[in-house]
């Protein structure tokens, strides 16, 4: 599903879906819960309600291990790698050829 893959080219580009927070209550539970996460750090308690985002956004870009499988063979490999470049620009590839006998 092409969608699919837009997302997770979103997230290997800047750790993030476009419009996954997209109402203020999602945002704000998001904010609630990193200062309850960072309570115990004084220069977080400073932090503005933009920089504590920007604090999630980059944990989870940190973070976050995605396994993704993909048959090479066929053209439409290639035309993702070309639509999504995060595949490849962001991503380890390991090629699995057939077991030995």
């Amino acid at each position: 599903m092409e969608t699919f893959l837009e997302d997770i080219n979103n997230i290997l580009n800047n750790g993030e879906i476009p419009n996954l927070y997209s109402t203020i209550e999602d945002k704000t539970l998001v904010l609630d819960n990193m200062r309850e996460a960072n309570k115990n750090d004084k220069e977080f308690k400073n932090f503005s309600d933009n920089e504590i985002y920007i604090d999630f956004f980059t944990k989870c870009k940190n973070n976050i291990h995605i396994v993704l499988a993909m048959s090479p063979i066929g053209e439409d490999i290639k035309r993702r790698l070309r639509m999504f470049p995060s595949l490849v620009n962001c991503c380890a590839i390991d090629w699995f050829l057939a077991w030995p006998q």
